[in-house]
């Protein structure tokens, strides 16, 4: 054969050495969830390349069959034609030593050189572009890979099912046997990307605690609960929303552990209007929807938004009431404290409930705490009337906790995981000197 054509054969085969190169790496890093909507879209190269991808023995053996056949006839037919015209330049120098060891130093340069051009062209040029380009190289690959797979397919298969019997003694299992991506990888994913800002780093790791939240840890409990008796009139249920801010409350007959509905605020504006003020709000509630301490947070979100339920009374394991949950908590779960019309705004930390009560946002700085006559110190260590707390009790504060200064009680009355987000400040008649935390009974 002559030269030129034996080197052009020669790098024709390195090139196809590298196509198959670069269909393994871009077929083994493509991201599936990429390909699966794009061939639900009705691409047919990303079906393809997804077939592909979900066989990945299959494909491994194909891909090694091929690059081992390409890889044989391209040293054979580089050493076997290109070896003697090599060893005659050699020995043409007229060099003793040369001529008598041209023809055993040929065949070596010669698969010296070709290994140099199947490493840079045939492997590392190809799969770096496969690696960034994975999801185009593979729709682009899968076409001819696959029929060479067909073409190929009793010797693929001897050597795939040859691979899997010696991986099995091994106790290897198959890459389709194993969990893709476990949750602790997921979590040193987003950790270490840098495209991704706090906040979405933020709510990707909340999103996986989702998954092991329950009812109970997201839902406001009894003692906070803000609920009306069946027996309430229209009227007494308005002025008790209005003050408090909320649209619905639960009803209960007789004591807490017996919730018998909800009740909305747009449902009680036409009695109003009708002057039927004075009827029990009995009449006008829905149905409550309850659900165990123990129900897993998606589930419940998912049940909800199906129900079209925005709040369900948290039931323990004897039946008895132990909190009521609203889509809002378990969302705040995720993105954190939603600001809405009736709570706190950028500018506004507290709610006045009477002339004695107020309720106000556990960021409530501590310079609008003076203003408001409550007995607070400032001080650099701190800046929130929390951290007062905190540096004047030595303790951090857990749900429900109650401090008295001075005549004045801090009931903690929400708390966002290990975060106070909502105060419950009273005035009590007798100021009392001493510092003193309340512990619950």
């Amino acid at each position: 054969m002559d030269v030129g054509i034996s080197i052009l054969v020669t790098f024709v085969l390195i090139l196809v050495n590298g196509y198959f190169s670069a269909s393994e790496m871009a077929l083994v890093n493509a991201r599936r969830v990429v390909l699966q909507k794009e061939a639900e879209e009705g691409s047919k190269k990303a079906a393809t390349a997804l077939e592909l991808a979900s066989d990945s023995d299959r494909f491994l053996a194909t891909i090694q069959v091929a690059i081992t056949l390409v890889g044989f006839f391209a040293s054979a037919a580089a050493a076997t034609n290109l070896s003697d015209p090599l060893a005659q330049w050699m020995s043409s120098f007229g060099i003793e030593w040369l001529s008598f060891a041209a023809p055993a130093m040929a065949p070596v340069i010669i698969t010296l050189i070709v290994s140099y051009f199947s490493i840079v062209i045939g492997e590392l040029v190809p799969k770096r572009i496969a690696l960034a380009s994975a999801e185009s190289v593979s729709k682009t690959v899968a076409g001819p890979l696959k029929v060479f797979q067909k073409i190929a397919s009793p010797i693929v298969r001897f050597t795939a099912a040859s691979a899997n019997l010696l991986a099995r003694l091994m106790g290897v299992k198959s890459a389709d046997e194993r969990q893709e991506v476990s949750e602790e990888e997921i979590r040193y994913i987003v950790a270490d990307n840098e495209e991704l800002d706090d906040d979405e780093k933020r709510m990707i790791h909340e999103v996986l605690d989702l998954g092991d939240a329950t009812a109970e840890d997201a839902m406001t409990p009894r003692v906070d609960m803000i609920a009306t008796e069946d027996s309430e009139t229209v009227r007494q249920v308005l002025d008790r929303m209005r003050g408090t801010g909320y649209s619905r409350l639960p009803v209960y007959h007789d004591d807490l552990d017996n919730v018998v509905g909800i009740v909305r605020y747009k449902d009680l504006i036409n009695p109003l209007l009708d002057d039927k003020e004075a009827d029990t709000v009995d009449g006008y509630m829905a149905e409550a929807g309850f659900v165990p301490e123990s129900k897993a947070l998606l589930p419940l979100l998912n049940e909800m938004q199906t129900n079209r339920q925005q709040m369900a009374i948290v039931v323990d394991e004897y039946g008895g009431t132990a909190g009521l949950i609203t889509i809002e908590d378990i969302v705040e779960e995720i993105v954190g404290e939603i600001v809405d019309e009736t709570d706190f705004g950028e500018n506004e930390h507290v709610t006045r409930l009477s002339d004695n009560e107020w309720l106000a946002a556990g960021s409530i700085p501590c310079d609008e705490a003076v203003e408001l006559g409550w007995p607070v110190k400032e001080d650099e260590s701190y800046e929130t009337v929390v951290g007062w707390l905190m540096d004047r009790f030595d303790r951090v504060p857990q749900l429900g906790d109650e401090f008295v200064v001075d005549g004045y009680v801090f009931k903690v009355q929400q708390m966002r995981r290990r975060r106070v987000s909502q105060l419950r400040v009273t005035r009590t008649p007798d100021a009392v000197q001493e510092e003193q935390p309340l512990e619950e009974e």
